[in-house]
């Protein structure tokens, strides 16, 4: 081996401790950050604890399992899919303005709200999940609180397109009145999900996105409906269906 090739080799060698030496400190900071940060993954509750936050900052280490998620990720700038394995809200007691506000989200998965059963001051476990969310497009599934009313849960999400709901909805106020772009498969996913034996609670949807999905020309007045859409209205007689 030539000089220059010895001097060539030592340089790559060089760099490429430097390189480990870098990416070794980075792997310890991220460590010694997220071991904090969510108490070695025993931390519960997480309340504003990812609010303002964007992807850049939200990786951790552990799976997120909180019991209170009250503004978990409000105002957040978070663009991409929160996946289901690092995060798991099926022992949340309180999911108040989880989302709220988080204009740049685009996509949920998996969102399971059925034991939130606690309140925040005044404000119900559903009270603003996705209050204000306007870019959110598609959650995979829902799962409603089985105590807690909807309340402005929905609100402003403008850009809701596909929902399914996981489980029965037995509870008042479901409101996706602002949601134009709501498809057929998910106004067919949460008629469905409407319990049957519960009276005189109501449900709210967008007329343009019911009439839009269902080939109606004025949802207002029954006689225009499709038989689809009539068959699927009237096997919820016992709910108050209204539309905005």
């Amino acid at each position: 081996m030539s000089i220059t090739d010895k001097l060539q080799t030592i340089a790559e060698n060089e760099q490429r401790v430097y390189n480990a030496g870098i990416l070794n400190g980075r792997e310890k900071e991220y460590n010694s950050f997220w071991d904090m940060y969510q108490l070695n993954g025993s931390r519960t509750i997480y309340r504003y604890a990812f609010s303002e936050w964007d992807d850049t900052q939200y990786k951790p280490k552990y799976k997120v399992q909180p019991t209170y998620a009250e503004h978990m990720f409000r105002k957040s700038s978070l663009i991409g899919t929160i996946y289901t394995d690092e995060l798991d809200f099926s022992k949340c007691r309180n999911m108040c303005g989880c989302f709220a506000e988080s204009k740049k989200l685009h996509y949920l998965k998996i969102i399971d709200a059925r034991n939130t059963t606690v309140k925040n001051g005044g404000s119900d476990g559903m009270y603003r999940i996705f209050h204000n969310c306007y870019n959110l497009a598609s959650i995979d599934m829902f799962y409603p609180s089985k105590e807690f009313n909807f309340d402005d849960t929905f609100t402003n999400c403008t850009n809701l397109r596909e929902i399914r709901f996981g489980s029965e909805i037995s509870v008042n106020g479901l409101d996706l009145s602002t949601s134009t772009l709501l498809s057929k498969a998910s106004i067919e996913s949460i008629i469905n999900s409407l319990s049957s034996t519960k009276s005189g609670l109501t449900v709210k949807f967008s007329k343009i996105a019911v009439q839009n999905a269902f080939g109606i020309t004025d949802i207002t007045n029954s006689s225009t409906w499709t038989n689809e859409y009539k068959t699927l209205r009237n096997s919820r007689r016992n709910w108050v269906i209204a539309y905005a």
